[in-house]
């Protein structure tokens, strides 16, 4: 066994001899397209690159962050004249500059150059073909060129880099694709024991865009309904003493590759075959966006939301990373499968979804502390699905200054403080926002006002009627004085008050058409009803033509109140007569009847209840700001609860860009929510919701085979 690994090792580094030609070669190519450059020049920047290649390859090791500081302090930067430190600034500035420009293209070569030089250690800063590599020929060539002034040198920079920039990622990607015809695999990421020793990365504590510190005791959570505990237990086997931590050079590139992810553009290709056969997951296979051509990207569907995994990035499962990875995606599944949130607030949260994974490696109480500034600002931006929901954002630049906040928050959101400013400039937008909405809820209060009034005398006539103990009438009565007759109760109290006159006679008139039903014992009581029958019914006869019903409901009418009349009107036992009389079929069921009210250009929605529910005091707090989801006049919009009225439980609630609003009481609200006819928009504590059904999403996966 031993002698097979021998020799594919000899094997490998058989090949190298052929990547260092082959990146050579067309390294030269690019620098002649510069134009610039004199054969003799392009030789030296060559030679100093083959030099780097071949020192970069000899090397066993890694070397230490203090090795890189004094190599570059002792060569680069310490008793050198001001002409020669300048131009070594501008030549590392080049180098960052060629990295970040070839970013992705540079980390595909890495990874298989880690598996050509049996180096899973390799750094990013120790690739062999790296731009450093360039830019140590370009000082090999100045070394040679001799006297030449400084601002010649620069000017010859800024020339060259120009073609670099735009040249060198087609030069890796070739490189790239013929070590993959070589069948140079792309290495997988190393891991450790947690027992082991580990190295952090220094200087990491406190700077932007640093990576995580390492420390033994970065283990999974110890609470019993932990997420990581829980995934923990579900990657590895029982036995298993504790999870896995990623060596050092496996976290490094981690992070360098999360860094990528933030910036680099996605397709939906789907992986490739080879997975299914493979021995061992390779990363060709897991991630093919990231080896495939430039080209397949351009004119490609954006990607679709898919959350990020550990096995996608290479990474172990049963390592501690992995399972911060697979928690931080198993939230964000939650989150772009939530229904209560629009599909464009979903590709907000989307392009958060990297940042986040990078802020929970270095900081994994995000999970538990529900103070954290990652979880404010993402319930925070969670209120913003009312906003967006019925797409009225857009028209006020609102989307796009959630766009631009969010892309500012990516490139600082190493840090938890980010997140704290993001949340608080977030917050002071949506308080400027819903200030404008009471002033446009301004203009509704006085229609607002009316409706009280209305309520206020639902009110009254719900008591009145129930107190008539009218359910055991016969079913056209009921609905006729529930309906029909409650509202010229209603059209009373509004228009004469309950202290008038008329309303007055209007309760006397109804008190009087119910005596004419009741049983008549005696007969006095008989003849009182005979002689009181003729106005009562033409008081009822008067009053359905003032309802404007027609002949028909007229008739079935005054057919029921003749029937109970004349069963009035027969001797018998007051038993006899109750029994007789009880012919009702109960209370009606309640129904929700949209309405509205116009004044110019102004339009107030209104949903009653009829009959009138009964409120239940306590269960139905619902504060200003909260968006609410429904369908009025076959068109779903959203409103925002701006204020209570102070005369009643009525809210008010408002469409601006619409100029249109939406009033219903607070307890019908909550009804027409718990039955799911209103959707409640804008979770308050959205990320405590997403890890509860991430928890039960996570209880119901089965456990990893060992």
């Amino acid at each position: 066994m031993s002698m097979q690994i021998a020799a594919g090792k000899h094997i490998q580094l058989a090949r190298l001899p052929q990547c260092r030609k082959f990146y050579l070669q067309h390294l030269a190519d690019v620098l002649r397209q510069c134009n610039l450059l004199s054969p003799a020049a392009i030789q030296a920047i060559i030679n100093g690159s083959g030099r780097y290649f071949d020192a970069r390859a000899a090397q066993q090791q890694q070397s230490s962050f203090g090795d890189e500081v004094r190599g570059l302090t002792s060569s680069h930067i310490s008793l050198v004249p001001e002409d020669d430190l300048e131009l070594n600034l501008r030549l590392e500035r080049l180098n960052t500059q060629l990295s970040d420009a070839a970013s992705t293209a540079l980390w595909k070569t890495q990874l298989r150059f880690m598996t050509l030089l049996g180096r899973p250690d390799l750094g990013k800063n120790q690739n062999p073909i790296g731009p450093a590599g360039i830019v140590e020929g370009l000082r090999l060539f100045f070394e040679q060129a001799g006297a030449s002034s400084l601002d010649e040198k620069l000017d010859l920079l800024d020339r060259v880099e120009n073609t670099l920039r735009r040249e060198l990622p087609v030069l890796y990607e070739a490189l790239e694709q013929e070590m993959s015809r070589m069948e140079i695999e792309p290495t997988q990421a190393g891991i450790i024991r947690a027992q082991e020793s580990v190295v952090s990365l220094p200087g990491a504590a406190g700077r932007a865009g640093s990576k995580p510190e390492r420390a033994a005791s970065n283990t999974a959570a110890s609470l019993p309904d932990d997420l990581l505990t829980l995934l923990a237990q579900k990657a590895r086997r029982s036995d298993a003493p504790e999870p896995a931590l990623l060596d050092q050079a496996a976290l490094e590139n981690l992070w360098f590759r999360l860094e990528q992810m933030s910036t680099a553009p996605k397709t939906t290709k789907p992986a490739s075959s080879s997975f299914l056969t493979d021995t061992s997951p390779r990363l060709e296979a897991l991630i093919p966006e990231l080896f495939a051509p430039p080209s397949a990207a351009i004119g490609s569907p954006p990607a679709a939301l898919r959350p990020v995994s550990a096995l996608e990035l290479g990474i172990p499962a049963a390592t501690s990373e992995g399972q911060t990875i697979d928690a931080v995606g198993l939230l964000f599944d939650m989150l772009f499968s939530a229904p209560e949130l629009p599909p464009v607030l979903k590709q907000l949260f989307a392009s958060l979804q990297v940042p986040t994974v990078k802020l929970a490696l270095k900081d994994r109480s995000l999970f538990t502390r529900a103070n954290h500034p990652w979880r404010r600002f993402v319930s925070v931006l969670g209120r913003c699905a009312g906003e967006l929901g019925d797409g009225s954002g857009g028209s006020d630049g609102f989307q796009a200054s959630l766009e631009s906040l969010v892309h500012d928050l990516v490139k600082h959101s190493d840090h938890a403080a980010a997140f704290e400013r993001a949340a608080q400039s977030l917050e002071q937008q949506l308080e400027a926002r819903f200030n404008q909405r009471l002033q446009a809820a301004a203009v509704y209060l006085p229609l607002l006002r009316q409706i009280d009034r209305r309520d206020q005398a639902a009110e009254a006539i719900s008591i009145l009627l129930a107190q008539m103990n009218i359910g055991t009438l016969p079913a056209v009565l009921q609905s006729y004085l529930r309906q029909d007759v409650y509202r010229l109760l209603e059209r009373t109290w509004l228009q004469e008050g309950p202290e008038s006159t008329a309303w007055a006679a209007r309760l006397a008139n109804l008190d009087k058409l119910l005596w004419t039903f009741r049983p008549k014992t005696d007969g006095e009581e008989r003849k009182a009803l005979a002689r009181e029958l003729p106005g009562v019914l033409q008081v009822l006869k008067e009053d359905m033509e003032r309802l404007q019903l027609s002949s028909d409901q007229q008739a079935q009418i005054l057919d029921a109140c003749f029937a109970l009349q004349t069963r009035a009107m027969r001797p018998g036992t007051p038993e006899e007569k109750a029994s007789e009389t009880a012919v009702g079929s109960g209370l009606p069921v309640a129904a929700m009847i949209d309405g509205q009210l116009e004044s110019g250009t102004l339009i107030l929605h209104t949903r009653e209840c009829r009959p009138p529910l009964t409120a239940t005091p306590g269960r139905h707090a619902f504060a200003p700001g909260q968006w609410f989801q429904l369908t009025l006049a076959g068109r779903e919009q959203n409103f925002c609860l701006c204020q209570k009225s102070p005369a009643s439980e009525r809210l008010l609630l408002i469409n601006a860009p619409q100029s249109e609003a939406f009033t219903i009481l607070s307890h019908l609200l909550a009804a027409e929510v718990a039955a799911g006819n209103i959707r409640l928009l804008g979770d308050p504590d959205l990320v405590s919701t997403l890890l509860q059904r991430a928890l039960a999403a996570a209880r119901q996966a089965p456990a990893k085979s060992p």
